[in-house]
C-alpha cells in the first residue's frame, strides 16, 4: 500500500498522518499492522477527497504546527529522496509557497498480449500503450505535475 516507505527516504524530519475516508477493505488494520509508526485517522464517513485532505491537513496543523505539509495519494510511488529534493527547493526562498514534484505514469505489461495498464487509479491511455516497447516490462512517461508540499504560514501575505 504505502509506496512511499517501501524504500526509506532520506530526508528523516517528518511525521506521517494517514486518513482513511471510511474504507470498507480493512486498510487501517493493515496500516495499524504493518506500520505502526503511522498516525491513522480513520474517518467514519466518506466525505470525499478535498476534505478527507483537508482533514488531515487540520489535524496535522494542530498537532504537530509543522512549517511544510507534504500531500500524496496512497497510490503514488515516490523516489528516495522525494521529501528531501522538495525541501531543498521550497528552502531556497522564503516567499515560495509550495512545489511540486514530476508525476509520471506508469504503464506495467500484465502479459504478451494483454493490454498494458497504468498504476495511479486512472484511465488507460491508449497512445501510450501504442508506444509500449514490445521487450519492456514497464514504462515511465511523464504526465502532469503533482505531490504538492506546502510551506504553512500565519502571515497572509505568504
Amino acid at each position: 500500500m504505502p509506496e512511499l516507505f517501501k524504500k526509506k527516504q532520506t530526508y528523516k524530519n517528518f511525521k506521517i498522518v494517514v486518513v482513511d475516508d471510511a474504507s470498507t477493505d480493512n486498510s487501517v488494520e493493515y496500516l495499524h499492522v504493518n506500520f505502526p509508526e503511522f498516525e491513522v485517522r480513520a474517518l467514519a464517513h466518506n466525505k470525499g477527497f478535498a476534505r478527507t485532505v483537508n482533514h488531515g491537513i487540520v489535524h496535522a496543523l494542530k498537532k504537530y504546527s509543522p512549517e511544510f505539509i507534504a500531500i500524496l495519494n496512497n497510490d503514488t510511488a515516490v523516489d528516495e529522496q522525494w521529501i528531501e529534493a522538495l525541501m531543498a527547493r521550497i528552502k531556497t526562498d522564503p516567499t515560495i509557497a509550495a512545489v511540486t514534484s514530476n508525476m509520471f505514469l506508469r504503464i506495467i505489461r500484465k502479459s504478451s498480449t494483454a493490454r498494458a495498464v497504468q498504476s495511479i487509479g486512472m484511465g488507460t491511455d491508449t497512445t501510450l500503450i501504442s508506444e509500449f516497447p514490445a521487450n519492456a516490462e514497464e514504462k515511465k512517461v511523464p504526465k502532469w505535475s503533482a505531490h504538492v508540499l506546502a510551506r504553512h504560514s500565519s502571515d497572509p501575505r505568504r
